[in-house]
């Protein structure tokens, strides 16, 4: 086998391997929800939490997607009771989001639900393994942007 073709391969094997990874977490995710929360909105409710209250446009600009997506997101996060829309006093065009004491609290559950994937997930791996992981992921990510 050439250089070439041995590369192929094992970037053949990388993408069907993160394929179902990626398949057996969103599954897992799905199964162990708090709230049956998707990942993005979990992930956007971490986010508040770290950050404070949003406006529409940082929203859409964290999650990458159009303002109607974003919109769409917000509106099931508020039927839920973990969010809610704030007016801004000085411009009432300008809507904020912000976490409700609900939506507090479920952020940590998030948190201990990733922890509790994490460790299942890297069960084994030594931190030694996670750290080179973590470097190629950067260098391919690096890659990218060039």
């Amino acid at each position: 086998m050439t250089e070439s073709q041995t590369q192929d391969a094992l970037l053949q094997r990388l993408e069907e391997v993160h394929r179902q990874l990626q398949r057996r977490l969103i599954a897992r995710w799905n199964a162990e929800s708090p709230m049956m929360l998707t990942r993005p909105q979990a992930n956007l409710l971490l986010h508040m939490e770290d950050r404070g209250p949003l406006s529409m446009s940082a929203l859409t600009e964290f999650l990458g997607v159009t303002s109607g997506a974003a919109t769409f997101m917000c509106d099931k996060l508020v039927e839920k009771g973990l969010i809610e829309r704030a007016r801004q006093a000085g411009d009432r065009r300008v809507v904020s989001l912000q976490l409700t004491g609900e939506g507090l609290r479920t952020t940590a559950a998030i948190r201990e639900l990733k922890r509790t994937f994490g460790a299942r997930l890297f069960e084994g791996v030594t931190e030694e393994e996670l750290s080179a992981v973590d470097r190629v992921f950067r260098t391919a990510l690096q890659n990218l942007t060039k």
